[in-house]
């Protein structure tokens, strides 16, 4: 048996895509579907619980929600006692895969030589504190550790999250520390508009602020590796060491729409600009993301003009309840025309197999350029009270480093295994407190 890093957390839907999409139709979709290499964080909730407890990164956020108009309602900020609350999972997994499809047609010594398998556990725990003393300030906190299969040691507990809301003239709310937030509309294809997709890493203040018929906000951060101690090129006191990134959403009418920018000296401009309108069920979001070329002196060559289109589709209907994504990306950075990709997924109503209620879910992404793809079944469901197992099968096709044959299939807690496609197995034991 061998035994590999494991990846904390993930059920066994393998390289899926979204891990929540904005519009309406997504809303429920978010804890079936998670792909680690779009590098996508959620947004905190920006209001604690009832009880005062902050949701925290392992819990499912809030949808966002449409811009407001007019100040912060401190009235509803009530005060709250110190809370603290916690969260731990632990799980088995393991997994087969196919190595190459078609066979070459070469000499097999063993079984090893096309078949793989790979087995795994892991076990995590989150500490978090949450207060609210008064209602314009809120402190929000929390640790956590991992297991290290590999050392058989746990992790010396680290900041996940670590920050300050402050509201200013009922007006401005600030947030300082270490928080996660995210941006753009991409969640099959990759987000090419989250602009502050390394916040989570690093340190940064946000403010928030309404403005006409619509909430403005501004993010400045950074991280070690942008800072002289990390090998950076500027001193933390630089201002050139930080990224800065503007927001600003509104309501026309039924359309909800929004502009965002982001500048880093060692980097071009980028911009984005997308607008979401609702026809029943439908719901349809198109986006644009440019990234502009430039010289600069921290730049030795100049980087072209790029342009991300994006055009997403969501659906919900029937009873029980069906959920279908459609999405589609267009990449000028790919010559010839060729940088279209497609994507959908669709989450099915719960079915009853062997007592319990299991949710399919399916995904498939495609490129043009190269004429790779994958395709992920998954089946998950609640076997026992905390318990869960979850079952995925992913599929993967096209030449060998094409965009979606680079890299290993995820297993979740079993970990990383190489092949073209394989089926995995995951239990997990998971409470929160």
């Amino acid at each position: 048996m061998r035994f590999r890093r494991c990846v904390l957390s993930l059920v066994i839907l393998v390289a899926i895509g979204p891990a929540a999409l904005r519009i309406s139709a997504f809303e429920d979709i978010d804890d079936m579907f998670d792909d680690p290499d779009q590098g996508i964080i959620e947004d905190d909730d920006d209001a604690p619980d009832s009880d005062g407890a902050d949701k925290g990164e392992d819990d499912a956020p809030a949808r966002p929600q449409r811009p407001a108009v007019g100040g912060i309602d401190l009235e509803a900020l009530t005060t709250s006692p110190t809370s603290f609350s916690g969260s731990v999972s632990a799980g088995l997994g393991a997994g087969i895969s196919l190595l190459e499809w078609p066979w070459d047609g070469g000499d097999v010594d063993s079984v090893s030589d096309y078949v793989d398998w790979i087995a795994g556990y892991s076990m995590s725990s989150t500490v978090r504190v949450d207060s609210r003393p008064r209602g314009h300030i809120r402190f929000s906190g929390a640790l956590s550790t991992s297991l290290n299969p590999a050392s058989m040691s746990f992790s010396n507990p680290s900041v996940s999250t670590l920050f300050i809301d402050y509201t200013l003239a009922d007006t401005v709310l600030f947030r300082l520390g270490r928080f996660s937030t995210t941006w753009g509309q991409g969640r099959i294809l990759g987000n090419p508009a989250n602009f502050v997709s390394e916040v989570s890493g690093g340190a940064a203040v946000r403010a928030t602020v309404p403005v006409a018929r619509g909430t403005a906000t501004g993010i400045v951060f950074s991280q070690g590796s942008w800072v002289g101690d990390g090998d950076g090129q500027f001193d933390a006191s630089d201002p050139r060491a930080f990224a800065y990134a503007g927001q600003f959403e509104t309501t026309i009418g039924s359309v909800a729409t929004g502009i965002s920018l982001r500048r880093r000296v060692t980097e071009p401009w980028k911009t984005s600009v997308h607008a979401t309108a609702g026809f029943g069920d439908v719901d349809v979001t198109v986006e644009a993301t440019n990234s502009w070329g430039f010289t600069a002196p921290f730049v030795p060559e100049a980087e072209e003009f790029s342009l991300n289109l994006l055009t997403q589709v969501a659906w919900t209907g029937g009873d029980p309840a069906w959920v279908v994504g459609l999405e589609h990306r267009y990449d000028t950075t790919v010559p010839d025309f060729m940088g279209h990709r497609f994507g959908t997924v669709v989450r099915m109503p719960q079915v009853s197999f062997l007592g319990n209620r299991w949710r399919p879910n399916l995904q498939w992404r495609h490129a043009i350029e190269d004429h790779s793809g994958d395709v992920t079944a998954g089946l998950s469901a609640t076997v026992a009270r905390d318990l869960s197992l979850s079952i995925g099968l992913p599929v993967r096709y096209g030449p060998p480093s094409s965009v979606y044959r680079t890299g290993s299939l995820n297993l979740g807690t079993a970990g990383d295994i190489d092949g073209v496609a394989a089926v995995g197995f995951v239990a997990q034991v998971s409470f929160s407190y």
